[in-house]
């Protein structure tokens, strides 16, 4: 969920008309699935991005491409072979064995594009917050403390209470916090 909100919040930024397709796991199944891209195929979508998800969907991407429609794909799960015929495949392994986004979960995938945008078109608000949900997702998503997840959540934790944004605002106040500053306790 944070992943999917980053990326959004930075395309949105950026004037992309975007949205977001997230399964019931239930009803469903987790991520890129046939049925999902079948319907954003019917809407018109002719690019999908996939946060936290996809090294498994060799079908649906297969099919996504039958249907011309373009995937990039990021995750950071277990890639098991090569990975799905995709436009561009964003996945921690494909680091070097020292890189410090070597233990990047799917939310940290998603803050390096957005930071690497916000670079790219010199816009910084494209990143506002970003660094909060990446803060949130790391932890969520039980991802290792070390490298680059260290840094940016040691960096992040030291101004997640001031956000603005409006789900971390509310987590805040359910969880009795007000504007204290969060730290590794």
């Amino acid at each position: 969920m944070t992943s999917t909100a980053l990326l959004l919040k930075a395309l949105k930024a950026l004037k992309a008309e975007v949205s977001s397709a997230i399964p019931n796991r239930v009803e469903e199944g987790y991520g890129l699935n046939s049925n999902i891209v079948r319907k954003l195929a019917k809407e018109g979508t002719d690019l999908i991005i996939t946060v936290d998800n996809g090294v498994k969907a060799y079908s649906s991407i297969e099919l996504a491409n039958e249907l011309e429609i373009d995937v990039i794909l990021t995750d950071h799960h277990v890639l098991e072979g090569k990975p799905p015929s995709a436009l561009a495949f964003i996945h921690p392994s494909t680091t070097p064995e020292n890189s410090p986004y070597r233990n990047l979960a799917g939310v940290g995938l998603a803050y390096v594009i957005a930071t690497s945008l916000a670079k790219e078109y010199k816009i910084k608000t494209i990143i506002k917050d970003s660094l909060d949900l990446f803060c949130l997702g790391t932890i969520a998503d039980m991802a290792q403390l070390n490298g680059s997840n260290r840094y940016l959540l040691i960096k992040g934790l030291k101004t997640m209470h001031q956000t603005s944004c409006l789900g971390l605002k509310e987590l805040y106040n359910l969880a009795g916090l007000k504007d204290q500053e969060i730290n590794a306790e």
